[in-house]
């Protein structure tokens, strides 16, 4: 088992040896999509043939000239695979606020993948809250709140705190045909294997205290959990590092993550107000792979760097200030920097890709 490695440094230096395999493809596909809005992140330095296959981000679009995630900007080419929960779609289709899973080919996006947390109908609105599949989602954080009724079918996009909330960053109106979807950590309840207290079938072998990915089938006129299986945390990628957002909370002398398992160093302080931590963490199987213990503290904001000659293979850097842009989310500075795409429109045109 791997050791789950957050020091600025690590996520670098756990891939900057991997071969140079896809420089020679790279340089025959499109030059990366962007629109030149400046100062919104900071760039994956040293062109695409830095070869660092084998990585990827997993995190909330803040900002576009590009894609910002985890105050990174992802370049990515014309013709990029962009699914929305697993439907082929295109990169105009991208919005604030979409929780993507990115997988790395050198220095841009090879494939893009916008995930939402759960899919399915409102069954209860409160203020500051909204309850769907038993799945508690915390709406304080939405730069644009629509309307919700009772009944609505609506995706949600967001990360989960360690006690299973939902943080929303953005949600969206769904078809009432639409199948439900649901993902998050799987506990035992009562004997069966639950997410946040919604029951999705007996348990099965190596999925608890996992993330997984529930999808349903109708019988009778109702929804009904159907297919539970281990939720890919970049779809196609095996191996290598993930940059992942997520929230953490002290517990004694550990810190708990919203993504199932444990940061145990005393000494830990969750980054930023809220909680709001980013992690590197080992995968391995196409799942997060931490090992058994001996975490260090959580990353701060990552900048890809390319290392100098006689320096280290590579680490990260604090980008800019008001690299986040985009959502004003609570933990991050005022969006100073980008300008933001209205809701429900692509962002703004820059000039055309270098």
């Amino acid at each position: 088992m791997k050791r789950l490695d957050t020091s600025r440094r690590g996520f670098m230096q756990a891939i900057a040896f991997l071969p140079f395999a896809f420089a020679a493809k790279a340089a025959e596909k499109p030059k990366p999509h962007d629109h030149g809005i400046g100062g919104t992140g900071a760039y994956l330095r040293g062109g695409d043939d830095q070869g660092i296959g084998g990585t990827g981000i997993v995190g909330t679009i803040t900002g576009f000239g590009s894609i910002i995630v985890n105050g990174v900007r992802v370049p990515y080419a014309t013709d990029v695979p962009v699914y929305i929960d697993g439907r082929p779609s295109s990169a105009d289709k991208m919005r604030l606020g979409h929780v993507v899973r990115v997988l790395l080919n050198g220095t841009q996006a090879q494939s893009i993948h916008v995930t939402s947390e759960v899919i399915g109908p409102i069954s209860e609105i409160k203020n500051t809250r909204i309850y769907i599949l038993s799945q508690s989602v915390d709406i304080t954080t939405l730069a644009d709140r629509p309307r919700f009724r009772r009944g609505q079918m609506v995706a949600v996009y967001g990360i989960r705190k360690p006690d299973g909330t939902i943080v929303a960053s953005r949600i969206e109106g769904r078809p009432a045909s639409i199948a439900p979807i649901l993902r998050g950590i799987a506990t035992r309840q009562d004997g069966d294997l639950a997410i946040s207290g919604f029951g999705i079938g007996r348990p099965t072998a190596g999925l608890v205290g996992r993330r997984v990915v529930v999808t349903f089938l109708k019988s009778g006129g109702t929804w009904r959990p159907g297919k539970v299986k281990a939720d890919d945390i970049v779809p196609g990628m095996t191996h290598g590092t993930v940059n992942i957002e997520t929230f953490v909370e002290r517990n004694g002398s550990t810190m708990r993550t919203g993504l199932g398992f444990r940061l145990n160093d005393n000494r830990l302080q969750p980054f930023g107000r809220g909680g709001r931590a980013l992690l590197n963490v080992p995968v391995a199987g196409g799942h997060l792979d931490p090992g058994p213990g001996g975490f260090g503290r959580p990353d701060d904001r990552p900048r890809f760097n390319r290392s100098g000659p006689g320096g280290p293979p590579g680490g990260f850097d604090r980008p800019d200030p008001g690299a986040w842009g985009g959502q004003n989310m609570p933990d991050m500075p005022p969006p100073g920097g980008p300008r933001r795409a209205p809701p429900g429109r692509p962002p703004p045109p820059g000039p055309p890709p270098r």
